[in-house]
């Protein structure tokens, strides 16, 4: 299949509880998105000097990709608990990809 949307979000981070985050997103995050109907792939990236993460992570379609960020949004509990606060998250629609 080949990507047509994604998820793009930004999370600030309390950089104090970086394991505790390491291991949610090992364990718990990266599992789940890959559960989502529609799933392709996903990036978690760290920006430590912003004390920002980036998640993007692409779907099989629009629909795909609204439903994740729908349950991301409803997440609140899940990273209130980590010091964990979602800044944006969008639908975007991919026009490309690279890849080797």
């Amino acid at each position: 299949m080949t990507a047509t949307h994604a998820t793009v979000a930004t999370f600030a981070l309390d950089l104090s509880r970086e394991e505790e985050n390491g291991r949610a997103l090992r364990e718990l995050i990266i599992p789940g998105a890959r559960r989502h109907a529609g799933f392709e792939s996903g990036s978690w990236l760290l920006d430590r000097d912003a004390r920002q993460s980036i998640a993007v992570v692409t779907f099989s379609s629009r629909e795909a990709a609204e439903s994740f960020r729908v349950d991301v949004e409803g997440n609140e509990e899940g990273r209130s608990t980590r010091g964990i606060a979602l800044i944006d998250i969008r639908v975007l629609e991919v026009t490309a990809t690279a890849a080797p």
